[in-house]
């Protein structure tokens, strides 16, 4: 309604709300919901996997090396959705929290394994990308992750830590000592906001 053009805006919406309400409809028990999950978190660890190849010079995914140089070293992958830093970025840091809860918590030793191996993974795919967006939301997330279920004081301990010491290592980041409201990216955001 905000656009002006409302009605083409809501056209285009028409494809988003089916695929929710067939996801929905097709998700309705535990088990297919569990078997979504597992798919989602070996996708993003087969997409990390892809990445880090390319860093590491058996570039699994053609011409992702070509890519990332041509990024000025800032990893990316030669995929439609990954073909970005940034995209790649913030699709895989979703993983980070995403292992925790599916393959770390509450699970057996060998899960528990896979389940670090995958935030490894994840971890320096994402610092490859240098994507101040996806350190910051890697970081929202695994914060909100940490806090889920844990008794008052022990989230306030894990919020205290976040807001100090959390902050002045995620400085330390690269390309994140520059960060204010002058850059570009930033303030493209604020003036959307």
């Amino acid at each position: 309604y905000a656009t002006g053009d409302w009605y083409n805006t809501a056209r285009a919406l028409i494809p988003f709300a089916a695929f929710y309400f067939c996801t929905a409809l097709a998700l309705n028990t535990i088990k297919r919901l569990g078997g979504f999950i597992s798919c989602w978190v070996a996708g993003l660890g087969i997409a990390a996997i892809f990445a880090l190849s390319t860093h590491y010079g058996f570039e699994l995914a053609p011409g992702s090396a070509d890519l990332t140089s041509s990024l000025g070293g800032r990893l990316a992958l030669n995929t439609w959705i990954f073909n970005n830093p940034n995209g790649l970025g913030h699709g895989i840091v979703a993983l980070i929290p995403l292992a925790y809860i599916w393959l770390i918590w509450r699970r057996s030793p060998g899960v528990q394994i896979l389940g670090f191996l995958a935030i490894i993974m994840a971890a320096q795919t994402v610092y490859l990308t240098e994507s101040k967006g996806a350190y910051l939301c890697g970081a929202a997330a695994l914060t909100v992750t940490w806090l889920f279920r844990k008794p008052k004081f022990l989230q306030a301990t894990i919020l205290l830590v976040v807001l100090t010491a959390g902050i002045t290592a995620i400085k330390l980041l690269p390309r994140m000592e520059n960060l204010s409201t002058q850059e570009e990216g930033i303030a493209g955001r604020l003036v959307i906001w």
